[in-house]
């Protein structure tokens, strides 16, 4: 079995070897169709706005306080006080299997992969990031929560993360057949539902709806120290 679970990952690793860098050059300078572009660009640019408002916001509890820029090739870099991660994102081989197995993105030590997605023209533009299993657009909240989710599995160091840390990874899921439920997951999904809940905490200032926001403040609180309880969720 180990020999099985060491050439999985080995498998996965080449696979991701030849890849496509998506960035807002790499996708102003593709093949798609112009009004294509334009609109990835500019969901691009907004997650990464929405992102930014997170991490600078009272609900950001599992990621360290920091804020996405731009390298000099375009890709993301998270940088806080302590360090920086570069948060590359990109379409491989392997991504593409990640997405046929169901799911929308996978970790990786420099940041994630995605995978094609209808209408698979241009893997820069029609990927897992952008585009729904049906080709339609994903809108600048969801991709901000990917963002963010992927970017807790690389700062945290769990899951498909470097050798060592796929071995374990694909050791629990194959021996424990654990996917969302993976130990990996615990603290990307408390980023993400500390991201669903900042959301709809601005929404509701936004439309002046006390009455609802107070109720999500104080319903975020619970379903933090619950997490903090079960050990699932830090605290900065």
């Amino acid at each position: 079995m180990r020999v099985r679970i060491t050439l999985v990952v080995g498998i996965v690793v080449l696979l991701g070897a030849c890849s496509t860098l998506v960035t807002p050059q790499s996708i102003a300078a593709s093949g798609a169709p112009p009004e294509t572009r334009l609109r990835a660009v500019a969901l691009f640019e907004e997650a990464v706005e929405l992102a930014n408002t997170f991490l600078a916001s009272e609900q950001r509890r599992s990621l360290p306080a920091g804020r996405y820029e731009a390298s000099e090739d375009g890709s993301l870099v998270f940088i806080t006080d302590a360090r920086r991660w570069p948060i590359r994102i990109y379409h491989s081989f392997g991504g593409d299997l990640v997405v046929s197995n169901g799911f929308r993105a996978q970790e990786r030590d420099d940041g994630f992969v995605i995978g094609v997605r209808p209408p698979a023209e241009h893997v820069e533009t029609d990927n897992s990031m952008f585009r729904l299993t049906s080709g339609e657009w994903h809108d600048a909240k969801s991709i901000a929560s990917l963002i963010l989710h992927e970017t807790a599995h690389t700062v945290h160091g769990e899951g498909t993360v470097g050798y060592w840390n796929s071995l374990r990874y694909y050791a629990e899921a194959i021996f424990l057949l654990r996917s969302l439920s993976h130990s990996a997951e615990r603290i990307p999904q408390a980023v993400s539902m500390e991201f669903a809940f900042h959301s709809m905490i601005e929404s509701y200032r936004r439309s002046g709806n006390d009455m609802a926001l107070q109720l999500t403040l104080e319903n975020f609180e619970e379903r933090v120290a619950a997490r903090k309880g079960d050990g699932e969720i830090g605290s900065e």
